[in-house]
């Protein structure tokens, strides 16, 4: 009796909790003064999230490379000032002449994906001119994340992801238009600055 008096009563908490939240577009997540975020809930209520759900794949056939993900949506997850959010969450797979390089599908990596959502972004003029940039508004075609495959995950805070939708036209499937500015690091032995990456950090997937 004692067992189910208390499960009863964290189950009122937490619908009194989360009575307590403002739900908000999640695409305006980044809009919101830090001021205001404490007790929002940044819902996905106009499903902008949904495009994106769903397994994509890129095909190299010079080096018979084959990238796919496979993009989910998980829902009220907490973030910061006591806020939540519904964001992108995925799984992921490399192979290289049939050989798979790393498979997060069957051996999961907790920490290779960190989800930032539609930010604004900075569009400098010229390139090396860090003075002179647009500030572009959030965009519900353009989601951020960071990504590191599983041999790197420590340093997936150097990835800056950029993942653009793309409506299929005339028949074709959608596309994903990848592009991943990393914080390249150093050989130690050489000192040259090399890419720890084996996937490409440029490409363009289609939806399967």
């Amino acid at each position: 009796m004692r067992h189910i008096l208390i499960t009863a009563l964290a189950f009122l908490i937490t619908i009194s909790v989360n009575a307590q939240q403002t739900e908000v577009p999640v695409e305006t997540e980044w809009t919101v003064p830090p001021s205001q975020l404490n007790n929002r809930y940044f819902k996905d209520v106009n499903n902008v999230l949904d495009k994106f759900v769903g397994t994509w794949k890129y095909e190299n056939t010079l080096n018979n490379a084959v990238f796919e993900i496979t993009f989910s949506k998980l829902l009220h997850q907490e973030t910061h000032e006591n806020s939540f959010v519904d964001e992108l969450d995925a799984q992921f797979k490399l192979t290289v002449n049939g050989v798979e390089i790393y498979n997060t599908y069957t051996t999961p990596c907790e920490n290779c994906i960190i989800s930032d959502g539609f930010l604004s972004e900075k569009v400098y003029q010229t390139l090396g001119d860090y003075e002179n940039f647009l500030i572009l508004p959030p965009n519900v075609n353009t989601y951020f994340m960071a990504i590191a495959e599983p041999d790197i995950e420590k340093h997936v805070l150097s990835s800056d992801l950029k993942l653009e939708f793309n409506l299929g036209s005339n028949g074709n499937a959608d596309q994903l238009t990848w592009t991943n500015k990393v914080d390249l690091g150093k050989d130690s032995n050489t000192n040259q600055i090399v890419n720890n990456y084996e996937m490409p950090l440029n490409m363009v997937l289609v939806k399967q």
